[in-house]
């Protein structure tokens, strides 16, 4: 059997631990899930529309995995007890800064960072960052 141990914030590998004690290291590389599924966290605003929470990119990666939809759902369901609690209690409902951009309700400052406004620019008009 193998256990997995992620070190402290910084570094970029996986260490492993094999039966025999011997130590392996793995680079860690971004991974990305290619989904049209829209984010059930709306108390937070998130990036773009297809932005998800840790917990929603957990249950389909699961569910992916195993084949098996219900996974998703037990999974999501007290993510959607907890929003629907907060916003029965004052919480608004948050778009992510993409639709906010798109239909000009964003009302903070523009940044003056060259890149960040680029790539609120490329947000706007559609473009995969």
């Amino acid at each position: 059997k193998r256990i997995c141990v992620l070190p402290s914030v910084g570094r970029k590998y996986l260490v492993c631990y094999t039966d025999l004690f011997i130590l392996v290291k793995f680079a860690i590389f971004q991974v990305q899930l290619r989904t049209n599924i829209s984010s059930q966290y709306v108390i937070r605003t998130q990036p773009t529309n297809t932005c998800l929470s840790t917990l929603e990119c957990a249950a389909v990666a699961l569910t992916i995995m195993e084949k098996n939809k219900s996974i998703q759902e037990t999974i999501l369901r007290p993510l959607q007890a907890l929003c629907s609690f907060q916003l029965q209690h004052g919480a608004q409902i948050h778009h992510s800064k993409e639709h906010l951009l798109k239909n000009g309700l964003y009302d903070k400052p523009m940044p003056k960072n060259k890149r960040k406004l680029r790539r609120m620019k490329l947000l706007v008009n559609n473009v995969k960052i």
